[in-house]
């Protein structure tokens, strides 16, 4: 499943593990498409599930995510992370800031800030 649109209306928005559709079918969500938070001003925290593999070309373009918080290190396609703002991007694990490190510039995020903070159980 992916996710092509978000409506928000919080701060922080959270994109779960999986999603159950309207005929109680479960889904893995897999894929952020390009410009899912477009003129969504006021999300300015993403936090994305486990299963999220890849953020299309231009996934979070014109929007005012300021910080993204992963579980696991997706494949950021062509300017991906491009928010035109600064952008903050959590991990778990050294291992994990490397290989978001190794994509910044491919994902039009060059200057974006890598931290590693162990999730809260």
């Amino acid at each position: 499943m992916l996710v092509s649109k978000i409506d928000a209306t919080l701060s922080s928005v959270v994109l779960p593990d999986k999603l159950v559709d309207g005929n109680g079918h479960t889904h893995k969500i897999k894929t952020i498409t390009a410009k899912v938070l477009d003129g969504e001003n006021k999300v300015k925290t993403l936090v994305v599930g486990k299963n999220v593999e890849r953020f299309e070309d231009n996934a979070l373009k014109n929007s005012a995510i300021t910080t993204l918080e992963l579980d696991k290190v997706p494949m950021f396609e062509k300017n991906s992370l491009d928010t035109g703002s600064k952008l903050t991007i959590i991990v778990r694990t050294k291992a994990q800031a490397k290989a978001v490190e190794k994509q910044l510039k491919k994902a039009g995020a060059p200057n974006a800030k890598v931290k590693v903070v162990n999730k809260k159980k």
